[in-house]
C-alpha cells in the first residue's frame, strides 16, 4: 500500500508514474528508470563483501566503465 500525503492522497512510486498519469502517449512500463541499479551499483562499491554474499556481483555492473580489463604479465 502506498503511503499517503498531507491531502490524503496516495503517493506515486517514481516520476516515471507520474509522467505516466500527466502526459497524454507516455507509457511507464516501457520506460527503464536507472535509480535502482545506480543505487545497487553504489551500495556494491561501498560494500563489496555484503554485495558478493547477496550474490550482486554479476548483476551489478562496474559504475567505471572506461576502466580497461587488466592482462597478466605474458
Amino acid at each position: 500500500m502506498k503511503p499517503a500525503n498531507a491531502r490524503g492522497l496516495a503517493l506515486a512510486r517514481s516520476d516515471i508514474d507520474v509522467l505516466g498519469k500527466e502526459v497524454a502517449g507516455f507509457d511507464p512500463n516501457r520506460y527503464f528508470d536507472q535509480q535502482d541499479l545506480q543505487a545497487a551499483r553504489g551500495a556494491a562499491q561501498r560494500w563489496p563483501l555484503l554485495a558478493g554474499l547477496l550474490g550482486y556481483e554479476s548483476d551489478v555492473p562496474a559504475l567505471v566503465r572506461d576502466q580497461a580489463p587488466t592482462r597478466a604479465p605474458a
